[in-house]
């Protein structure tokens, strides 16, 4: 293709411009850290930084060594402790109800999923099933995401490996756009969209991977190079609701399409959100998914001004070099057979 196109994202009817002429720039890559932070609240030693954990994985039969914890957020954005009264008026408010989490993912400081073996990765899924599991049950509790972000150049405030989840009274408006979308779609066509996605983007040049549980692919309109999407082949609305089956063809997928990303532009900073339709909404026509967005080094006029985003790589050509990336990246096996927990 010589000259840009517009696409459409079906999931969300937004419009991506792919401009395949237009220069790449650079990717913003993961800062050099040290293996251990004497201030950090989340390597091992320095539990007591953290309010009371919500759950622990222990390593072996020890009380004090740990996998993984989870811990409310120190300065969270909500809090359970106060009632989700909206406010009258023109503009609308409510009380900043809500729990928001951290998940500790692991003791050691300056790694990522790539870098841990898949066993581990799998654990970490698992507790993150749990903690939306426990929750989507919650009194006035709309919606909870599931978000991590690698690299303080894609929001991370610190360099330990964690993710976030936020449970809140309200739906994000990305969550409620998609849903209505699918709803729409199946109200209108007697089909399922994420269903109808799964058929062209697994039959599609820019499929990547794909097993009897889970499928990766770039999307067909990528806001950004090398974006992917893991989405299970089991049509199941929540995150919540993934068997452990569909775990664990995750955490292989997953590590696998993080260590592609590593293997075509090395340590670079990226988004990582599983999204699940909101509480309550549970519906046959949605799917939960995996969105993994790189993060470019900067936005462009167009992207800051009417938020129109520019993909100066063809989506097919992201593919095609992820599908090629190598997978035996000898760092990632020797820090892999290192943090290796039993």
């Amino acid at each position: 293709m010589k000259h840009s196109e517009t696409r459409q994202d079906p999931s969300t009817r937004e419009w991506v411009v792919i401009a395949p002429e237009r220069p790449m720039g650079d990717m913003l890559k993961v800062e050099t850290a040290r293996a251990h932070e004497v201030l950090c609240p989340f390597c091992p030693g320095n539990e007591n930084m953290t309010p009371a954990e919500l759950l622990r994985v222990p390593r072996g039969s020890s009380n004090t060594d740990w996998q993984l914890r989870v811990v409310p957020d120190k300065f969270a954005a909500l809090t359970p402790d106060i009632p989700p009264i909206k406010g009258d008026g023109f503009f609308r408010r409510m009380a900043g109800f809500g729990h928001h989490e951290i998940v500790i993912e692991h003791p050691h400081h300056n790694i990522d999923l790539t870098d841990m073996p898949v066993e581990h990765v799998l654990k970490i899924l698992q507790v993150y099933r749990t903690r939306q599991h426990e929750l989507r049950k919650v009194k006035n509790v709309r919606s909870v995401s599931i978000f991590r972000n690698h690299g303080s150049l894609a929001g991370a405030a610190c360099n330990h490996p964690h993710a976030q989840i936020i449970a809140s009274a309200v739906i994000p408006e990305l969550t409620h756009r998609k849903q209505e979308i699918a709803k729409s779609y199946a109200s209108h066509t007697q089909r399922n969209l994420y269903s109808e996605i799964w058929e062209a983007e697994t039959s599609s040049e820019r499929l990547i991977e794909t097993d009897e549980t889970m499928a990766v692919f770039v999307p067909f309109a990528a806001a950004v190079p090398y974006e992917m999407w893991i989405m299970p082949r089991a049509s199941h609305p929540s995150f919540s609701m993934a068997s452990d089956r569909d775990l664990e063809g995750l955490a292989g997928m997953l590590h696998r399409s993080l260590l592609r990303l590593r293997g075509c532009w090395g340590d670079v900073a990226y988004g990582l959100v599983i999204y699940s339709c909101a509480v309550g909404e549970e519906a046959p026509y949605y799917r939960w998914h995996v969105q993994i967005t790189p993060r470019v080094a900067r936005a462009a006029g167009a992207e800051l001004g009417p938020h129109i985003c520019i993909n100066p790589m063809l989506p097919e050509d992201s593919a095609r070099n992820l599908r090629q990336a190598s997978l035996n990246s000898h760092e990632s096996q020797l820090l892999a057979a290192t943090y290796l927990i039993e």
